[in-house]
């Protein structure tokens, strides 16, 4: 479900930011590389997430994520 859940979240954040501000009523980020970069951040956990079990494959993953 997470690999989902961030996937959206990611593409919502790069290619549909004028869509989201709409919707939700907020002012749009000022810079906008800082929903840049969250989007960037969502789409690598939504990656990290295609292969739980391939531990030593996705290792530098889970050290930039802080789980090991």
């Amino acid at each position: 479900m997470s690999l989902v859940y961030d996937a959206l979240l990611g593409a919502g954040l790069l290619a549909g930011r004028g869509l989201l501000v709409q919707w939700f009523g907020v002012p749009a980020p000022a810079p906008p590389i800082h929903a840049d970069l969250n989007g960037l951040f969502a789409l690598a956990i939504a990656a990290g997430t295609t292969c739980p079990t391939a531990i030593r494959a996705i290792s530098p993953y889970l050290w930039i994520m802080g789980r090991c």
